[in-house]
C-alpha cells in the first residue's frame, strides 16, 4: 500500500476514513478496506492514495474496469512511479496491452534505468514474440543494474538466438563474482549449464537441439558447472527438506546425474506437495511398468470414445504420416500442412485422426480430405467432448491420446507410421527423413542439456514400426497415459515424459527398441533452405494468423518469414 500523504483537501472525517482503512488493510480485511477507501474517496475525491489504493485492492480482485477508473485518477492527481506501475499493471492483467506499455515506457522516460519496468517491458516483448525488442530492454537493465541476476539471465537467454557466444560470456562473467551466495550461483548455474552445453556443441559442429545419441543426453561439455550446481543443489536440499522446490532441483540434479533409483527416491518425498502437475505422473518404480505390462487392449481403451473410420484409404507398404488434433487445429495447421506435402510430395500418404469437431465441421473436413487428390488421405475422428471442459483439460488430453490412438492405427495398418505435430509444413519431400529410420524400430528426436525427464525425448515427430519391439514401446507408452487418463491425471508433458520412462525401463530390461535420431533438416525450427518438415511450436505459434486490415502480420517477425510465406501459399480458411 502507498504511504500515507494527505491532500490538502482532506478533512478530519477522511483522515478517520483513512485510518481504519489502512488498519484493515494492516489486519488483512481486504474487503473492509475497499469500504473504507470508498469513504475516504465519497468526502475527499481529490484523494490520491485513496484512488491508489482502493484501484490495486479492487485489481486484485479482477474489477479491472472499476480499479483502472481509479488508477487513471490516482495518476491524475499525483503522477509518480506508485501510481504509474499500479496503473500499467491493472492494464496488463485486463487485456489492455498496448496501454500499459505506453504508460511503461513513460516510466521509463521519467526514471530512466528502472529496472522492474525495464524487465517488464522485455517480458512483454518476449510474449509478443518481439525477441529483439525484449532482448534490448534486458540489456538496458543489466547497464542499470549490473549486479541484478534476473537481468542478467533474462539478458542472455534473450542473447541466445543472435549471439550464442553472449549468452555464454554473461553467464560466466557473473559466476565469477565472489558477492554471490549459494543461491544466487545456484540460478545462474541452471541457465548456465543449458546454454554453455549447447554453445559447446556449436562449437563443435554439432546440432545444439538435437542428440544424435544417447550418451549425448545431459551435460557432456560442462560436467564442471553441472557438478557444483549438484553440490549445491544437494545442500540446499538437506538445509531445506520441506522445501518442494528445493527437493525438486534435487531430483534433478539426480536425475541427470543418471542416478534414477535415487531421484526417484527424492520424487516420493516432495511428490504429493506439487499435486495437479507434471510430477504426478512422473515415475521410474519399475513396478510401475510392470503394471502397465499387465494392461489388454481394452484396458488401453478404457473411458475413451469409439473412434469412426471416416475415410479409409488402401496404403501400399511406403510410410504413412499420421497427423492427431482437435478441428480448430485441423483447419488452421493440418490441413496447410497436407496441402504442402500433396504439393511438394504426390503419392505420399498420411492418416488424419480429429478429436471433437461438430457435424459442419466433419463435413468441411471430410470433403478437404477428399479433394486432395495427389496423395492418399484416411480419416478417423473422436468425440470426447473436451473442448467443453476448458483448455487446460483439452489440450492434455488432444496431446496425450493421439498417443492411444497412434498405437492402434500403427497395428492396425501394419507399416510404418510417423506421427507428426500439426503445425508444421513440408518443405522438401519427407521421403530424405523417412529413410533416417532405416532398419532402426523407432525414429524421434532426442535433446541434450536438457532438466527434465519430459524433455530428454521430442514428440513433434516419431516414427514406429512394426517390429515387436516397437510395438512392445508404444504399448506400453500407450498403457502409461492410458493409467494416468483414467486417473485424471492427464498433465501437460506426459507424452514426452511416457517416451522416455517407458525407454529407461526397456533399455533396464535389455529389450528396447533401436532408434534413429532426427537431426535439424529433418524437424527444422530455422526454415532452412534444405529443410524438411518446417515447425512452427511454442506459445507464438498462432501469431503468424494474427493479420492487419492490409493482409500484413500484426506482429512483425523476420525469423519467421520464410515460414510465414509458406503458409501463406498453403492456408484458405475451410468454412467448417
Amino acid at each position: 500500500m502507498a504511504t500515507p500523504d494527505q491532500p490538502t483537501s482532506a478533512t478530519p472525517a477522511t483522515d478517520t476514513f483513512w485510518q481504519k482503512a489502512t488498519e484493515a488493510v494492516r489486519a488483512g480485511d481486504n474487503d473492509t478496506a475497499i469500504t473504507w477507501f470508498r469513504q475516504c474517496l465519497d468526502q475527499t475525491p481529490d484523494h490520491p492514495l485513496a484512488a491508489l489504493n482502493l484501484g490495486i485492492l479492487l485489481a486484485n480482485k479482477k474489477d479491472y474496469r472499476e480499479a483502472i477508473s481509479l488508477l487513471e485518477r490516482a495518476v491524475n492527481l499525483s503522477p509518480n512511479l506508485n501510481s504509474v506501475t499500479a496503473l500499467a499493471s491493472a492494464l496488463l492483467r485486463a487485456g489492455r496491452t498496448d496501454d500499459a506499455i505506453r504508460y511503461l515506457k513513460d516510466i521509463v522516460k521519467s526514471v530512466p534505468g528502472h529496472v522492474p519496468t525495464l524487465l517488464q517491458l522485455g517480458e512483454i516483448s518476449d510474449q509478443r514474440g518481439d525477441r529483439k525488442s525484449a532482448r534490448e530492454y534486458y540489456r538496458q537493465a543489466t547497464v542499470a543494474d549490473e549486479t541484478d541476476l534476473n537481468a542478467a539471465t533474462k539478458y542472455a537467454i534473450a542473447s541466445w538466438a543472435d549471439d550464442p557466444a553472449e549468452t555464454a560470456a554473461v553467464l560466466d562473467k557473473h559466476l565469477a563474482r565472489t558477492d554471490l551466495d549459494a543461491g544466487g550461483r545456484a540460478k545462474i548455474l541452471l541457465g548456465l549449464i543449458i546454454y554453455k552445453e549447447f554453445h559447446e556443441r556449436i562449437k563443435r559442429g554439432l546440432m545444439p537441439y538435437h542428440a544424435t545419441d544417447l550418451e549425448e543426453l545431459f551435460f557432456t561439455y560442462t560436467q564442471r558447472e553441472f557438478t557444483e550446481l549438484k553440490k549445491l543443489c544437494l545442500e540446499d536440499a538437506e538445509q531445506n527438506p520441506t522445501s518442494p522446490s528445493a527437493q525438486i532441483k534435487k531430483f534433478m540434479a539426480l536425475f541427470c546425474s543418471g542416478d534414477r533409483v535415487g531421484a526417484q527416491k527424492t520424487l516420493a518425498g516432495f511428490q504429493s506437495t506439487v499435486a495437479g502437475q507434471v510430477w504426478d505422473a512422473v515415475t521410474f518404480d519399475p513396478a510401475f511398468y510392470q503394471m502397465l505390462e499387465q494392461f489388454t487392449e481394452a484396458d488401453l481403451v478404457k473411458g475413451l470414445p469409439p473412434v469412426q473410420e471416416i475415410i479409409t484409404a488402401e496404403f501400399s507398404d511406403k510410410p504413412v504420416a499420421y497427423l492427431s488434433c482437435n478441428y480448430t487445429y485441423f483447419e488452421n495447421f493440418a490441413a496447410p500442412m497436407l496441402r504442402s506435402l500433396a504439393d511438394i510430395a504426390p503419392g505420399e500418404q498420411a492418416h488424419v485422426h480429429i478429436m471433437d469437431a461438430t457435424e459442419e465441421q466433419l463435413a468441411a473436413a471430410t470433403a478437404f480430405c477428399k479433394s486432395l487428390k495427389n496423395i492418399a488421405v484416411a480419416l478417423s475422428v473422436e468425440q470426447p467432448g473436451v473442448d467443453k471442459q476448458g483448455i487446460m483439460v483439452a489440450r492434455s488430453y488432444y496431446h496425450a491420446i493421439r498417443f492411444i490412438r497412434y498405437y492402434q492405427h500403427l497395428v492396425h495398418y501394419k507399416r510404418t507410421l510417423w506421427l507428426m505435430d500439426v503445425d508444421a509444413l513440408f518443405n522438401r519431400n519427407p521421403n530424405v527423413m523417412y529413410e533416417i529410420l532405416g532398419q532402426k524400430d523407432a525414429a524421434m528426436r532426442i535433446r541434450a542439456g536438457r532438466l527434465e525427464p519430459w524433455n530428454q525425448f521430442n514428440a513433434c515427430i516419431v516414427a514406429g514400426t512394426p517390429s515387436a519391439p516397437s510395438l512392445a514401446y508404444f504399448r506400453l507408452i500407450a498403457a502409461y497415459i492410458a493409467h494416468f487418463y483414467q486417473k485424471k491425471g492427464l498433465r501437460w508433458g506426459i507424452d514426452q515424459l511416457a517416451m522416455y520412462g517407458v525407454f529407461e525401463y526397456m533399455r533396464d530390461e535389455g529389450r528396447a527398441p533401436e532408434l534413429a535420431f532426427l537431426g535439424d533438416k529433418a524437424i527444422d525450427y530455422d526454415y532452412l533452405e534444405d529443410g524438411i518438415v518446417w515447425c512452427n511450436s511454442g506459445r507464438n505459434k498462432f501469431l503468424h494468423l494474427q493479420r492487419n486490415p492490409d493482409g500484413s502480420i500484426a506482429v512483425d517477425d523476420p525469423d519467421r518469414a520464410a515460414y510465414i510465406k509458406l503458409f501463406d501459399k498453403y492456408y484458405t480458411p475451410l468454412g467448417g
